[in-house]
């Protein structure tokens, strides 16, 4: 019997695979701790041939809501890294506008940049797993550390005949 057949989650080298319809045993993805609260996560994969729509926010194919338990220190990581991130991209605009009057407009520009993707890089930091893959079936996720996957059975690959 397989992983998916038992309907439990398991994982393949560094990615957790979590069939559809299946929790997550209470202990930290980040720590391997019991965990104290479940942290709601949407995670969404575009359809490659419509990524222009995706980056403007307009289609996000294969869609899932995730609840995924997390410690209070691995819990507040998170919120303080994306609320750090949103500052830093909403602050890029007066960065880059107060640079540009003082130098040149385009070390505004490179400020403005810089500080937003920054910001951006924050807020992705402070996702708690990435998607890899998103099917009817399971989801393929990265991010979980080594204490939380030793916790569980690798996956067994069925090699064809």
């Amino acid at each position: 019997m397989t992983a998916y057949e038992e309907k439990v989650p398991c994982r393949q080298g560094n990615r957790l695979i979590i069939p559809v319809g299946c929790g997550l045993p209470p202990f930290c993805l980040k720590c391997g701790q019991p965990a104290t609260t479940y942290k709601e996560q949407t995670l969404a994969l575009p359809d490659p041939s419509k990524i222009p729509f995706y980056l403007i926010g307009l289609v996000a194919v294969n869609r899932v809501r995730l609840f995924l338990p997390l410690c209070s220190e691995h819990l507040w990581r998170s919120r303080v890294s994306k609320f750090a991130g949103v500052l830093l991209m909403i602050a890029s605009i007066p960065v880059g506008l107060a640079v540009g009057d003082e130098t040149s407009s385009l070390a505004g520009v490179v400020a403005f940049v810089g500080t937003f993707v920054s910001g951006a890089i924050l807020w992705l930091k402070g996702e708690v797993l990435h998607a890899k893959s998103i099917d009817d079936n399971e989801i393929v996720l990265t991010g979980a550390a080594e204490e939380f996957l030793s916790m569980l059975k690798p996956q067994n690959i069925v090699s064809p005949h």
